[in-house]
């Protein structure tokens, strides 16, 4: 199945980049689908940061936030 993506970046207050999108492969499960989600994420994500941090901004850790509990515990098994 394909699903149906969304993220949102903030950089404290408001957002500062959002997207919404059909996934572009096919998964077998939801937790997969969320893992896809989050590495299409990540390229935008770490631009962002590369692009403040040459700017001489100081860049806080990056948290990334997910709301399905079993990429949640997939994730904190690595």
């Amino acid at each position: 199945m394909r699903s149906h993506s969304g993220i949102m970046m903030t950089l404290g207050k408001g957002v500062a980049y959002s997207t919404s999108c059909k996934q572009k492969i096919n998964t077998k499960s939801y937790t997969e689908a969320e893992l896809v989600t989050v590495d299409d994420a990540m390229g935008q994500v770490l631009w962002t940061r590369h692009f403040l941090s040459a700017q001489g901004m100081a860049v806080p850790t990056t948290t990334i936030h997910q709301d399905n509990k079993s990429m949640i515990l997939l994730v904190r098994e690595q």
